[in-house]
C-alpha cells in the first residue's frame, strides 16, 4: 500500500474515501502511512482507513481526522500544532513539543492521548466528565476553561480515555417550538405564525407563508428512534453572534453556510448544509436531553432562506424525499395548495446550492481546520 511523504514546504495532504493526494496530486489507494516534513502542513483524513500512522513533524501543522480509522499513532511532531479528531478510532495520540491543541469528539483510543512539551490544550465536548489527578472531578461546560494535568475523561457517549501532560482546555459544543422567526410584524414565536404572514427572505424580499405544518414526538417516540432527536445549535455557534439564542432543528434541516471556503469549493458563496453534518463543530450537537420535541414546517411558493433566531435557514423543501417524510395528512394539505407537487416527476429548485454528502463533510472539515465561522 502506498505511503504519503510530504515536502519541506507547506503541504496539503488529503485522504478522502481512501484516495490520497499531496498538493492535489494523486498518491494512490489505500494509504498505509502519512508523514509530513517541514513547513506548516494541513493533513485532512475523511472516511478512510490508515493502516499505519500520521505524523506532522516540524512546522505549525493542522491535522483533522473525521469518520476514519488510524490503526497506528497520530503524532503532531514539533512546534504549535492543532489536532482535531471526530468519530475516529486511533491507536494513540501524541502532540509532541510546542503549544498544541487537541479537539476531541466521539473518538475511541486504544492506548491514550498525551500532550508533551509546552502548554497543551485538550478541548472536550459539553457533558464530558473529567477525573484529573490534580484538579479533581468535574463536568465540562460550554465555553468554560479548565485546568488539567493527567487523568481520564468519559465522553457523553460513554467512551473513557486516559490522558497526560495537558495544561488546560475549554468546553465546546426543522425548527422547534418557541423558535423565534423574523416576520414583517417583528420577531414571532413559530407557533404563533399564521398562514399569510409575510416573512423576510434572504434575496427574495417579503414572501407569504402558504402552509404551516407541525409534528410532535414524545419521550417514547424519541427513545424508539433516536434520529428524531433535534440538533442543538448554541447561540453564536455559526459565527457573527448567530444564532441569537440556542436553536433546535431537525437533523436534516439545512442551515446556510456563507463563506469564502464555500465559494472556493463550489463557486457559490452560499450553500445549504444539513444540521447533522455540522455536529463536528463546536457548539452544535444532537441534544439527547430533550424529553419531547415539536417540529414545525414553513412552506412558501418556492424554497426560501428565512431567519430563525436571526440565523439564515431553509424553509420546507418540497423535493420528493422531503415530502415522503411528512404525514399523509400533511401531504394532502400541501397537494391541495400546490397540485403540481403530487407529480413525482416534479423537481423543485433549491434556494441555494446543496452539496453532495462527501462534499458537505469536506466543507465542514475545512471550516474546522481553518477555524473559520460558517457565517
Amino acid at each position: 500500500m502506498p505511503n504519503i511523504r510530504g515536502t519541506n514546504g507547506d503541504d496539503d495532504i488529503e485522504v478522502t474515501g481512501d484516495e490520497g493526494t499531496l498538493n492535489g496530486t494523486p498518491q494512490g489507494t489505500p494509504i498505509d502511512d502519512i508523514r509530513a516534513r517541514g513547513g506548516d502542513d494541513e493533513i485532512t483524513i475523511i472516511s478512510s482507513t490508515i493502516s499505519g500512522g500520521v505524523r506532522g513533524n516540524a512546522g505549525n501543522d493542522e491535522i483533522t481526522v473525521f469518520n476514519a480509522q488510524v490503526d497506528g499513532q497520530i503524532n503532531a511532531g514539533r512546534d504549535a500544532d492543532t489536532v482535531s479528531v471526530f468519530d475516529v478510532g486511533v491507536g494513540n495520540i501524541r502532540l509532541g513539543q510546542g503549544n498544541d491543541t487537541l479537539n476531541f469528539i466521539r473518538t475511541q483510543v486504544a492506548g491514550d492521548v498525551r500532550g508533551g512539551g509546552g502548554q497543551d490544550a485538550l478541548n472536550l465536548p459539553v457533558g464530558t466528565t473529567v477525573t484529573d489527578d490534580n484538579f479533581g472531578t468535574f463536568t465540562v461546560v460550554v465555553g468554560q476553561s479548565y485546568s488539567l494535568s493527567s487523568g481520564s475523561f468519559e465522553l457523553p457517549s460513554g467512551i473513557v480515555v486516559n490522558y497526560s501532560e495537558f495544561e488546560s482546555g475549554t468546553g465546546f459544543l426543522c425548527f422547534t417550538r418557541d423558535t423565534v422567526i423574523q416576520a414583517q410584524r417583528g420577531p414571532v414565536l413559530i407557533q404563533d405564525l399564521r398562514q399569510g404572514d409575510m416573512i423576510p427572505t434572504q434575496g427574495n424580499g417579503m414572501q407569504p407563508i402558504r402552509w404551516i405544518g407541525r409534528r410532535k414526538f414524545d419521550f417514547v417516540a424519541l427513545a424508539g428512534d433516536p434520529k428524531r432527536r433535534p440538533v442543538r445549535i448554541f447561540a453564536g455557534a455559526l459565527g457573527n453572534g448567530l444564532p441569537k439564542r440556542d436553536l433546535l432543528v431537525s437533523r436534516q434541516h439545512r442551515m446556510l453556510v456563507q463563506s469564502k471556503i464555500a465559494e472556493r469549493m463550489f463557486g457559490e458563496p452560499e450553500v445549504l448544509i444539513p444540521a447533522i453534518k455540522l455536529t463536528t463543530l463546536s457548539g452544535i450537537f444532537v441534544d439527547d436531553t430533550v424529553e419531547s420535541v415539536e417540529y414545525y414546517h414553513l412552506l412558501f411558493d418556492r424554497h426560501e432562506v428565512i431567519f430563525a433566531e436571526n440565523a439564515p435557514s431553509e424553509s420546507l423543501f418540497t423535493g420528493p424525499e422531503a415530502l415522503k417524510a411528512l404525514s399523509l395528512e400533511a401531504r394532502r394539505e400541501i397537494f391541495d395548495i400546490f397540485p403540481e407537487l403530487a407529480d413525482m416527476n416534479h423537481n423543485p429548485n433549491p434556494a441555494r446550492y446543496i452539496p453532495k454528502g462527501p462534499q458537505q463533510a469536506r466543507l465542514v472539515a475545512r471550516h474546522l481546520k481553518n477555524e473559520k465561522p460558517l457565517l
